[in-house]
């Protein structure tokens, strides 16, 4: 790779200088030098071991920045089952085609649970006649376009329509 091409690697588990692992909670430093034959080296330190540099030395990387070890591993597995996506897509579909009201909540949250799933993917965001935002998805697996109105939750909305979604999908199994 040519220098000053930009294949920065992500951070280490462990201190490029004494080895120390990285735990959950931890806190380091990133410096970025040029001039390698990769193009960039990123080296990631222990507060200890950034503290010992010089200075000096410093001035010549071309970034550094400190960052912080998440507590959870972004990719963890929540500890509470996921909704399965055929049953949320499946509830999302059946809802739509009600198209009743007191549903939009329950609609806006399988589409946000069903997005974070890769099942859908935002394509745009519109206001409707009254002024509401409407967002446009399209269902990865078909192709089709699902027109979902935002009802502007606020936080304390969220338990009532995660229950209704639990007894929607409960009911949806039992059948």
């Amino acid at each position: 790779m040519a220098a000053g091409a930009w294949n920065i690697k992500p951070r280490a588990n462990v201190c490029a200088a004494c080895g120390a692992a990285f735990a959950p909670g931890d806190s380091g430093h990133s410096i970025l030098e040029s001039g390698s034959e990769e193009g960039f080296a990123r080296r990631d330190l222990c507060p200890d071991c950034f503290a010992a540099l010089n200075p000096t030395a410093l001035k010549g990387l071309s970034g550094v920045w400190s960052w912080r070890v998440p507590k959870r591993p972004p990719h963890a597995k929540a500890e509470v089952e996921a909704v399965p996506k055929e049953t949320a897509g499946h509830l999302l579909r059946v809802l739509l085609a009600g198209n009743a009201p007191e549903d939009r909540a329950v609609i806006y949250v399988l589409a946000i649970l069903l997005e974070r799933g890769k099942q859908l993917i935002e394509r745009s965001v519109t206001r409707n006649e009254q002024g509401e935002k409407v967002r446009l998805y399209e269902e990865r697996a078909s192709g089709d376009l699902l027109a979902i109105v935002d009802p502007a939750l606020a936080p304390e909305d969220l338990p009532a329509v995660q229950a209704r979604i639990l007894e929607l999908l409960g009911g949806a199994g039992a059948r």
